[in-house]
């Protein structure tokens, strides 16, 4: 299992950094005015690195899916550590589509004006990624998630552990604590769903209930325009159907109707928190840990190592979110690439839209799982189970 593990997730690190070296080489001719058998033989080149890194990427979600499957509800660690290295991979993909994209624009592949400036960005933005998975997947699974090991979210400053001096202390510290990390759930799910809100709000809303209607669904394909955009278009599609089934099609329906909430509630900026906290269950979760600190038997130590896990668990799910975030920014640049292609805005609307609001789905069910709301995903212990593990 450990070797299978260093040899995907190598090859997908090197897949990823093939595209990137095809990319440059490809801005050298560009800024050169290489000759056309030149300039043909380093577009074959970024095609066969985009090849490569496709089956690479799909060999690297087969194994970590199957991983998934093989792992017990019980092994939370693992099972936290499998959705935040695909959804860093999710990421990935989006980057490598988007160099692909603009690599195809750069070449006149759309037939409007080149622009070789995006594809300078779409490198930069392939590169920062690559060099953080190269680092961060380079562990065993069962070393589980180490909070901010990908560096995404800006490292806070690790609360310093705690050491009650009494029980009634320990308890104090814990409600503390516990409070905190929701609060901090909801906010941080707030700056990504923001995010999404702000594209889903660009998008004509007759394609915005169409992709509501079908969240969970796979992305319908895409005009396949030129020979390096349609590699792009076919990273994308498999990019969020790799999310889709990291989150599983089926649970992302079933919290379609907090989704719709969410969009509705804050599509005209009304009110931002009431909508997370209504779909992470705050206030029931909060009012649960106050019925368990008010048990008999409670013990100092174990109070005390819970509430150092909350710590934990709260710079974790900021990573996750950052890492959300990141991909509503790839998608946008995904989208003025999309828009290129001619007669296509229709479709190019409703995959933004369904796209965005799989990103909400997303999180939703994880923000759901930190919280031990609904015990859908069942991939984290969350803030009620490290709760409820003080009265076992």
């Amino acid at each position: 299992m450990s070797t299978n593990h260093v040899a995907n997730s190598s090859d997908y690190v090197l897949g990823a950094e093939s595209v990137l070296t095809a990319g440059r080489r490809l801005q050298s001719a560009l800024s050169t005015g290489a000759s056309p058998a030149k300039m043909e033989y380093v577009i074959a080149g970024l095609e066969q690195a985009a090849e490569m890194q496709n089956n690479r990427g799909t060999a690297y979600h087969n194994f970590m899916f199957s991983e998934l499957t093989g792992a017990s509800e019980t092994e939370k660690a693992t099972r936290e550590r499998i959705m935040e290295d695909v959804l860093a991979s999710v990421l990935t993909d989006l980057q490598v589509a988007n160099v692909l994209m603009a690599a195809g624009q750069a070449v006149g592949e759309l037939g409007a004006q080149p622009q070789p400036q995006r594809l300078g960005e779409s490198l930069r933005r392939l590169e920062n990624t690559s060099q953080v998975i190269a680092q961060s997947l380079a562990s065993p699974l069962k070393d589980g998630a180490e909070p901010g090991r990908f560096g995404f979210a800006e490292e806070a400053a690790a609360p310093e552990a705690v050491k009650s001096a009494d029980l009634d202390s320990a308890k104090k510290t814990f409600k503390e604590r516990s409070d905190e990390t929701l609060t901090s759930l909801v906010g941080d799910a707030k700056e990504v769903v923001m995010s999404a809100i702000k594209a889903l709000s660009e998008i004509s809303a007759d394609k915005v209930a169409e992709a509501f209607s079908k969240l969970g669904d796979k992305i319908g394909e895409l005009a396949k325009v030129g020979r390096l955009f349609r590699q792009g278009v076919r990273k994308l599609e498999s990019a969020i159907n790799a999310l889709l089934r990291l989150l599983g099609e089926d649970l992302l329906k079933k919290v379609k109707e907090q989704v719709e909430k969410l969009w509705e509630g804050l599509k005209d900026g009304k009110y931002v928190s009431g909508p997370l906290e209504f779909a992470f269950s705050v206030k029931a979760t909060s009012d649960r840990i106050d019925e368990i600190l008010a048990k008999d038997g409670l013990k100092l130590e174990p109070l005390d190592d819970a509430s150092n896990v909350l710590a934990k668990l709260k710079q974790a799910f900021k990573e996750n979110m950052e890492i959300l975030s990141a991909v509503v920014s790839a998608l946008s640049l995904i989208g003025t690439f999309l828009l290129l292609i001619p007669a296509v805005g229709a479709q190019v609307a409703l995959v933004a839209a369904s796209a965005n609001a799989t990103i909400l789905g997303a999180v939703v069910l994880i923000g759901m799982d930190y919280t031990d709301s609904g015990i859908l995903l069942r991939r984290v212990r969350g803030v009620k189970e490290i709760a409820e593990g003080l009265v076992k």
